[in-house]
């Protein structure tokens, strides 16, 4: 995976999955802070939501700019919608998330909702592997 929330843009993105996808034969997903970090050369792309952001431009607009650039260069496009929780970090503070609170009934919610989310990502994974690997073998 490549991307993240700050630095990840443009150039940089765009050359280091060329240097990966030129050591390995793995797929590359890109997780892009916004538009930005798209990238030609990318296998797939996580649709990030943010959906405890305050600026709508984590939420829906970034993807809405990116969509012709994934729809052009065929990157295979996967939804996913996220919450941080706090601290938040990096991509707490870029989101400008409305962090939900890490302990109590809060932290009860997120054990039970964290294990579906990763086996949807897991599973989302192996999809996206399984295709790249048919393609090679072509």
């Amino acid at each position: 995976m490549v991307g993240g929330s700050t630095g990840a843009t443009g150039y940089v993105v765009e050359e280091t999955v060329k240097a990966i996808k030129s050591a390995c034969s793995l797929p590359v997903i890109l997780f892009p802070a916004n538009a930005a970090g798209v990238s030609e050369s990318a296998d797939a792309i996580f649709f990030m939501s943010l959906l405890n952001s305050r600026d709508v431009n984590y939420i829906t607009t970034n993807q809405a700019i990116g969509a012709p650039l994934v729809y052009k260069h065929r990157i295979e496009p996967i939804s996913m919608a996220y919450i941080v929780i706090e601290p938040g970090g990096a991509a707490g503070w870029v989101g400008d998330a409305r962090l939900i609170p890490g302990t109590g009934q809060s932290l009860q919610w997120r054990m039970r909702w964290l294990p579906n989310t990763w086996a949807c990502i897991i599973f989302t994974w192996r999809r996206v592997q399984a295709q790249t690997n048919q393609s090679l073998l072509k």
